[in-house]
């Protein structure tokens, strides 16, 4: 079965790639293919940031440095046989953000091995607001903690805490800052936004890199800590304390 998303166009020899890449490694292969940048559309610099992290996953998987996983599965461009899908039931309907990740988790539950095919272009006409943006950041963070505590994966609470540690202690300070201060988090970013419109150019530089990494991640985290059931248990999470066994809030899901 082959995924691709609507705001995705497929190469010529898309479903080629696909059937060869099944072909050539056999049964239990789910295969990834990159969603390229196309060159006759301009994105707005939160999505040219999007694509340009996922551009640095390609490039790490094409040169050995990661090994494909549940969490780069994206179905936006994928493939995986479809009696496999219907055995571990398809999709987790309850979710509306981050299903795929979920579903390619229990697909590797079941032996499934997952490879990078960079010859199966899909390129990706993506546009979202800056709210839509920054609401997804929010609900993968969220997401993330109930996969782990309500999906029976408790491990991953091991490698979301490693992650976090590893971030530049700017961003992890900023985050603590924003979990306790929402309102003003979202006046910096509406800030932000006006003086990027104002001096809009076609393609983001180094500054804006940084700048919407760091509004990214703030996002992600402070959705994480409002599932985890705030900034305090947050930080005792963080610090290696078992989150709570029940969700005070849903994570909030971009329209």
């Amino acid at each position: 079965m082959l995924f691709v998303d609507d705001d995705v166009v497929a190469h010529p020899h898309l479903i080629e790639q696909h059937v060869a890449r099944h072909d050539l490694d056999g049964e239990g292969t789910v295969v990834i293919g990159p969603m390229l940048t196309p060159d006759d559309f301009t994105m707005s610099p939160w999505v040219q940031w999007e694509q340009a992290m996922l551009y640095k996953q390609y490039a790490a998987m094409e040169r050995g440095e990661w090994e494909p996983t549940s969490r780069q599965f994206y179905t936006g461009n994928a493939s995986v046989a479809r009696e496999r899908l219907l055995a571990i039931g398809g999709f987790d309907v309850n979710l509306r953000r981050a299903e795929d990740v979920e579903m390619a988790f229990r697909l590797g539950d079941r032996g499934a091995r997952f490879v990078f095919c960079p010859d199966a272009i899909g390129y990706h006409y993506a546009e979202r607001s800056f709210d839509a943006w920054l609401n997804i950041a929010e609900a993968y963070g969220g997401n993330d903690v109930l996969f782990a505590r309500d999906h029976g994966r408790p491990g991953l609470i091991d490698v979301y805490r490693r992650e976090y540690l590893q971030r530049p202690r700017v961003l992890r300070l900023l985050a603590r800052t924003a979990m306790s201060h929402r309102s003003a988090f979202t006046a910096v970013t509406r800030s932000l936004l006006a003086v990027r419109a104002t001096n809009r150019v076609t393609r983001i530089d180094k500054l804006d890199r940084v700048v919407l990494s760091l509004l990214y991640g703030v996002a992600y985290y402070c959705g994480m800590a409002d599932v985890l059931g705030g900034p305090k248990v947050f930080a005792r999470v963080m610090r290696g304390a078992a989150p709570p066994p029940a969700a005070t809030q849903a994570p909030r899901v971009a329209p």
